[in-house]
């Protein structure tokens, strides 16, 4: 779709106009990131990381952050949002709450992005190493979890429009639940990988005294 503001001005007036609207402002602000998130899953580190003198807090942070980050999208997308954006049945949706939606899903995927590749570029020891970059993979299915949502909503919204000018009502309307998470293969490789280097320090055993008689 074209990133000229006029070509979104043009569409309001047709049919199911919201979820196109949404749609080509996601998928634009997407693309403007492709070039990263291809380099990130190509496994590509960045220069000039940060160095982390406490992996075990630092470790601790990241993992904190990262469920924040994906925990935005379910405030992001609540019932009064989308309703705002959408419209009510039988009602016009917002354009500026339209755009606005997209933009803040565009702003978790390269907050995620960010993240992943902060984690792996992060200097650390060497036997930390392989920790950080199993930790890095955490971002790949948010990510890609957001392109697959913007990908079929951009279909259907398509589908939708072509099947609304023809006087037909939809036959499958987009959806705009979203739910990301981390991949729970990601999180064993990560547990694993910890346990195999044997970084994280194991409480010190306490020693059983028995009463004397």
């Amino acid at each position: 779709m074209s990133s000229d503001p006029g070509a979104n001005q043009s569409i309001m007036g047709e049919p199911g106009w919201e979820f196109t609207l949404f749609a080509g402002e996601l998928n634009r602000g997407l693309a403007a990131l492709d070039g990263d998130y291809q380099s990130f899953l190509d496994g590509d580190v960045d220069a000039g990381g940060d160095s982390v003198n406490d992996p075990v807090n630092d470790l601790v942070h990241r993992l904190a952050v990262s469920r924040a980050i994906v925990g935005r999208i379910g405030r992001i997308l609540s019932p009064d949002a989308t309703s705002e954006a959408f419209g009510s049945p039988g009602q016009s949706g917002n354009p500026d709450a339209a755009r606005k939606l997209a933009r803040s899903i565009v702003t978790v995927f390269s907050t995620m992005l960010q993240w992943g590749r902060d984690a792996r570029s992060a200097v650390v020891d060497s036997q930390w190493q392989t920790v950080y970059g199993a930790l890095a993979n955490f971002a790949r299915q948010p990510l890609r979890q957001i392109s697959a949502f913007a990908n079929d909503i951009s279909a259907k919204a398509e589908v939708m429009r072509a099947e609304l000018e023809q006087g037909r009502s939809p036959s499958a309307p987009p959806s705009i639940a979203l739910e990301i998470a981390v991949d729970a293969g990601d999180l064993a490789t990560l547990s694993n990988v910890i346990a195999a280097a044997d970084v994280v320090p194991r409480p010190a055993r306490k020693k059983t005294r028995f009463p004397r008689r």
